[in-house]
């Protein structure tokens, strides 16, 4: 065969190929799915701020801490530089008349810079019952950072909310596309890099073709490295209340593993997965161990709904059972008019608090 025909044979093929990793994104995406609202809760809007993608319940006073920013209008700059800040908020269920109260202090003089774009977040509580707060942030300039926090109590408790003091920004280059993270202590976290590629052309090319080129990376409270590799769009993680497994979302295929943390090294060792066949995002461990994942049964919409608040994207809240071999159960499922864009849901004593990416506020069912 001619040099010219190998060529085009070559890329016969791998259109084909191409056309079918296209199709299965598709599939996975729910773009022929029909998703109806389907839910037996009592459910409360809670406005206030923009785009909570990511919340943690501190399980000792029940306030909810999120992670808030106006994502739709940054993506309206085409992720130039601008002055859109966002913030981590404190919300208590519990006293749903106190409000949202801004917590960040980025710095240590208190005063936040104004490319402070938080994105996922996690709480640690030692057992003497100090607590840390740990957040991914993209801020103005080319490296992505961690922000690390300890969390002060509110003065008067009956009438304020706690408050944050700043204590130490980490980076590196290997927080190549930072997502979310789970702290493991004070100091020691995984985080997840939903893409291996900086570059918004080769990030499309990973979402729409499900290249497994995400990561997860491990920083031990001196230097980072990767510890799992090979995944697609890793998103939420979380740890198990023992400390010695891992759970991982990864969207675009639709599933959470399950990883046995080495003590010595920190890598992450395959144990189990969950294919929950819908863009699984964030992941809360709840006090009893089950797991409770929001995210989006149409990926696609979802891709619209970030550009045109008028196009709904539908939701979901799956609980599993790790301890068990039930199959996971839909707790909630919205095409997208309460709340849409739906990206994480947490329980606690009998509440369930859910975010979401780009819209207003949160959303609290009974």
């Amino acid at each position: 065969m001619r040099a010219g025909g190998v060529i085009l044979s070559l890329l016969i093929v791998g259109g084909c190929l191409g056309g079918i990793r296209v199709f299965g994104t598709l599939k996975a995406g729910g773009a022929f799915a029909t998703v109806e609202t389907n839910y037996d809760l009592s459910c409360t809007q809670v406005l206030g701020v923009p785009g909570t993608e990511d919340l943690v319940i501190d399980r000792s006073t029940g306030v909810v801490f999120v992670s808030s920013h106006d994502r739709r209008a940054e993506l309206a700059f085409g992720g130039e530089k601008n002055d859109l800040r966002g913030g981590i908020y404190a919300y208590d269920p519990g006293r749903p008349s106190l409000g949202f109260a801004e917590l960040t202090a980025v710095n240590k003089d208190g005063a936040g810079p104004q490319g402070f774009r938080p994105h996922g977040l996690s709480l640690y509580t030692a057992a003497d019952g100090t607590r840390t707060l740990m957040v991914v942030n993209h801020p103005d300039g080319v490296e992505n950072t961690v922000e690390i926090y300890d969390v002060i109590d509110a003065d008067d408790k009956e009438n304020g909310l706690p408050r944050l003091a700043y204590r130490i920004t980490v980076t590196s280059p290997l927080l190549v596309n930072p997502n979310d993270l789970v702290a493991l202590d004070a100091v020691r976290f995984y985080a997840t890099n939903d893409h291996g590629s900086k570059h918004p052309t080769a990030r499309m090319l990973e979402d729409y073709l499900r290249l497994n080129l995400a990561s997860v990376v491990y920083f031990d409270g001196e230097v980072f490295r990767t510890a799992l590799g090979g995944l697609t769009f890793a998103n939420g993680i979380e740890v198990n209340g023992s400390g010695d497994e891992i759970y991982v979302a990864e969207t675009t295929d639709g599933r959470v593993g399950s990883y046995t943390i080495d003590p010595e090294s920190g890598d992450l060792e395959f144990k189990r997965k969950w294919d929950l066949k819908y863009g699984v995002d964030n992941i809360d461990v709840a006090a009893d161990g089950s797991l409770w994942i929001g995210g989006h049964p149409k990926l696609l919409d979802f891709v619209a709904h970030s550009q045109d608040p008028r196009v709904l994207s539908a939701g979901k809240v799956v609980r599993i059972d790790p301890a068990s071999k039930e199959e996971p159960k839909r707790i909630f499922q919205t095409d997208g008019d309460i709340i849409s864009g739906l990206s994480v849901a947490a329980e606690y004593a009998g509440k369930i608090v859910m975010g979401q990416v780009f819209g207003d506020g949160l959303l609290v069912c009974e």
